[in-house]
């Protein structure tokens, strides 16, 4: 089952608040790399929100077949 990790890196310039920063995402097939990729998230002071999901095939179809898989 595919995971997506998301998280919000918080732009250079500005404020260190949620509307000023960047969203990304990568998407794993298994779940070790997608933690060791999440502790250096959560340990970075640049990243305002971080988390980990599972790909439901019903839920995110358009996901299960991606080219990051």
């Amino acid at each position: 089952m595919p995971y997506v990790l998301f998280h919000s890196r918080y732009k250079p310039d500005g404020q260190r608040c949620i509307d000023n920063t960047v969203d990304h995402y990568s998407i794993h097939n298994d779940e070790f790399p997608i933690m060791l990729a999440m502790d250096k998230l959560e340990r970075d002071p640049n990243v305002a929100c971080c988390g980990v999901a599972k790909i439901e095939a019903g839920s995110e179809p358009q996901w299960t077949d991606n080219e990051l898989l």
